[in-house]
């Protein structure tokens, strides 16, 4: 039996809303499935949980807790839990602040620094002009790799490779792709504020996985990446990478000039690449570090995604 066969069992044994705890613990306790070979067995039951409300599959309804915990339960057992599906929800969208899409960019920032990716968000509000028609130029995030970073005098001397020792990432935040047309819109909006940058993604928490199919299609036409995050970090998809593209430095300096946050990012970058003094450049990069979003400890993350209210599957 698959473990989503296994969830959907325990649903119907437990038959009251249930978290992706709940369900891992009936599971072991009964010797439902072999987790032998599963790091985290809860991430995968979170993971299947949520397969259910993500595939459109209408025998499993989804609701949240007061704590903005994901419960799960059959939509046949719906008439006999109604006074309980009424109490979980007496605090619910009416006095719980969704979260925002601000909130999302510590999340990708901790998950892109694991790679070495510095980034950090551009205000819109630091336009000099505000401008409604550069509403589709400006990225949310931008981040720069430095690559074949050895920190040697003799590697930062090799100017004319320069080009070969850092990329620069576009990333456009959403907070939930649902249907084909915000697909299309957000990933259209990624591709134009992306156009400079060597890697451009579209970013969100939450995608229909209906849709990952035409997301990988029009990667393969436009070269936009997609990230979809997680609760758990480290375990958010990467559904299609970016495309390499040359740098417009044209449009870098039409930015630079355009947005004060964008401008200082770009500098403290140079400045990183044109230093051939070792410890001045370990001092830049900090001073880099230091202007770049800030990331998630491991013991700040689940007290994080509560705070905003942001769910938490895995």
């Amino acid at each position: 039996m698959s473990l989503r066969d296994v969830c959907f069992k325990c649903l119907e044994i437990l038959e009251k809303p249930v978290s992706r705890m709940d369900v891992t613990k009936h599971i072991i306790e009964n010797d439902l499935y072999d987790f032998t070979n599963t790091l985290r067995p809860d991430a995968s039951v979170s993971a299947e949980l949520g397969n259910f409300i993500r595939r459109g599959d209408v025998r499993v309804q989804q609701t949240k807790d007061k704590s903005n915990v994901y419960l799960y339960y059959l939509s046949k057992n719906e008439t006999l839990l109604i006074d309980q599906l009424l109490s979980l929800n007496t605090n619910d969208k009416n006095t719980i602040e969704l979260f925002k899409e601000k909130d999302l960019h510590i999340i990708l920032s901790t998950f892109i620094k694991s790679e070495k990716i510095y980034s950090k968000t551009i205000l819109h509000e630091k336009n000099k002009k505000n401008d409604k028609n550069q509403i589709w130029t400006n990225p949310d995030i931008v981040a720069v790799k430095f690559e074949n970073y050895d920190n040697t005098t003799e590697h930062f001397l090799k100017v004319i490779n320069i080009i070969d020792l850092f990329k620069l990432y576009s990333y456009e935040m959403k907070r939930e792709i649902k249907s084909d047309n915000e697909l299309k819109e957000a990933y259209f909006q990624a591709l134009s504020n992306s156009s400079w940058a060597n890697y451009g993604y579209l970013v969100a928490f939450n995608i229909n996985t209906n849709l990952y199919e035409e997301i990988k299609r029009l990667n393969k036409s436009f070269g936009i990446g997609c990230i979809e995050l997680s609760s758990n970090i480290y375990d958010s998809k990467i559904i299609a990478p970016a495309r390499l593209n040359e740098l417009d430095f044209d449009t870098i300096n039409k930015l630079a000039k355009n947005n004060t946050d964008f401008n200082e990012f770009i500098k403290l970058s140079r400045k990183v690449l044109s230093n051939t003094d070792i410890e001045d450049t370990e001092v830049r990069l900090n001073n880099l570090n230091l202007f770049c979003n800030t990331s998630l400890e491991n013991d700040d993350i689940e007290k994080y995604f509560k705070d905003k209210n942001i769910p938490i599957e895995e």
